[in-house]
């Protein structure tokens, strides 16, 4: 039965007739002794070549392994992780996400109801649908840092934070998650409330960042990178970012002193690759 793993399993191979199919029938049993065959023939357990010959082929997925930006700089990642409870440990065991000063996450599912969901060393910063179905947001701040949760005014999904450093000064990160149902009639207005009440804090650099859905890479108009370029931002990500070929995870930023370098991660647990930015003097 599709879907179903069983104790004990006949299995009649007299009608396999493509590849794949004694594996997948032969899955379903726990252990051997689970497991009768009928008609037992070798030559049936077969594999489909072409794909065999491109896994060999294939980009070996290795974790920590970027080397597009150093240690040394102001750190923060966006990943849409489709579900926080259930990729907690893999992104725990992510090695590229550690060490940054901030983790901005979009689609986390959670409601105000669910429970508290901690990773050491930070501090985090949520908002979640009323009803924990899709979307919301959770931004985790590194405790090295001293940050404020800036009251934003606004029925966007979205979380907004004030970070104070000694070496970069006071940065400000938000973090925004548009839905592919949220027309763009309704979200552009609020995006530029959004905007102009940061604009008005004065910071000294500012990284809005998160999933828009708004393909970069598909021609038309952008509107919502227009809006940010209005506000003086510059879009930093150029490849795609989906397991589908479109670039939906942006990040925008305004800084006239520190210099930038944004990079992809791969992950195994999402549709889609994380994104990271890191700023730093200029040399």
């Amino acid at each position: 039965v599709q879907g179903m793993t069983v104790k004990e399993i006949v299995f009649d191979m007299e009608g396999i007739f493509t590849y794949g199919q004694a594996y997948v029938a032969l899955s379903r049993a726990t252990s051997i002794r689970g497991l009768y065959l009928r008609n037992y023939n070798p030559k049936l357990i077969y594999r489909f070549n072409p794909v065999h010959e491109a896994l060999k082929n294939m980009k070996q997925f290795q974790l920590g392994k970027n080397t597009e930006t150093s240690d040394r700089g102001f750190h923060v990642i966006h990943h849409n992780i489709q579900g926080l409870y259930p990729k907690l440990k893999d992104m725990q065991c992510n090695t590229d996400m550690k060490g940054t000063a901030v983790l901005a996450l979009t689609e986390t599912w959670l409601s105000p109801q669910s429970k508290t969901v901690s990773l050491p060393g930070y501090q985090a910063f949520r908002c979640d649908r009323a009803d924990g179905r899709g979307g919301g947001v959770c931004m985790y701040v590194s405790t090295d840092y001293e940050t404020t949760l800036f009251n934003v005014q606004s029925d966007l999904e979205c979380c907004c934070v004030t970070c104070f450093t000694q070496e970069y000064g006071k940065i400000m990160i938000a973090t925004v998650y548009r839905a592919p149902r949220v027309n763009l009639g309704y979200f552009i207005p609020r995006l530029e409330d959004l905007l102009y009440s940061i604009q008005r804090e004065k910071c000294d650099h500012v990284i809005v960042l998160g999933d828009f859905n708004e393909d970069q890479l598909k021609d038309g108009n952008h509107l919502i990178s227009q809006t940010f370029a209005n506000y003086g931002f510059k879009q930093t990500v150029t490849a795609c970012t989906t397991v589908h070929r479109s670039l939906l995870d942006l990040v925008f930023l305004k800084s006239r002193t520190l210099k930038q370098t944004t990079s992809i991660l791969p992950t195994y647990y999402s549709d889609h690759d994380a994104v990271k930015i890191s700023l730093d003097h200029s040399q």
